[in-house]
């Protein structure tokens, strides 16, 4: 089952995805933890649920350093190796069979077949339990680009 946690920017999801990750009591994943500075995001942490461990994930570009930028969207870059961590350890929860999972957020890239796209389909096609968070007016996007018929909306 696909269990879309969904509201508006700044609504709380990331916040209701680790409410629910403590509530359950088992599975593993992701969320995003974000940093701000006068007012504004400048760059979100990956968390890992069951360790407990980060990793600088997205980040404004105007605070870019040197590192390898995987892809962006608007003002902000995901950084390859981030990126590649949570690839890498998303496909190993999927393959060890490890219920539910986690995963914040699917947006923009991956309704356009970019970002987690890969990550997320396969999620999805292996009709692994995956709790999910996606922003209000992204949900009937995401549904149709993953071809999901079956969820329950958590939020809003």
């Amino acid at each position: 089952m696909i269990h879309i946690v969904t509201g508006k920017i700044d609504s709380g999801k990331s916040t209701k995805l680790m409410e629910l990750y403590e509530t359950i009591d088992k599975g593993d994943g992701f969320v995003l933890l974000k940093t701000m500075d006068n007012g504004k995001p400048v760059y979100y942490d990956a968390y890992r649920l069951s360790r407990k461990t980060r990793c600088r994930t997205i980040v404004r570009e105007d605070m870019i350093t040197d590192e390898s930028v995987a892809f962006a969207i608007g003002p902000y870059r995901f950084l390859t190796s981030a990126v590649a961590w949570i690839n890498r350890e998303m496909t190993e929860l999927l393959q060890t069979g490890t219920r539910p999972l986690f995963f914040d957020e699917a947006g923009i890239l991956e309704i356009n077949k970019k970002g987690f796209y890969p990550l997320i389909k396969a999620i999805v096609e292996s009709d692994a339990d995956l709790y999910i968070t996606v922003r209000t007016p992204l949900v009937e996007k995401f549904l149709e680009t993953f071809n999901i018929q079956t969820y329950r909306i958590v939020g809003d």
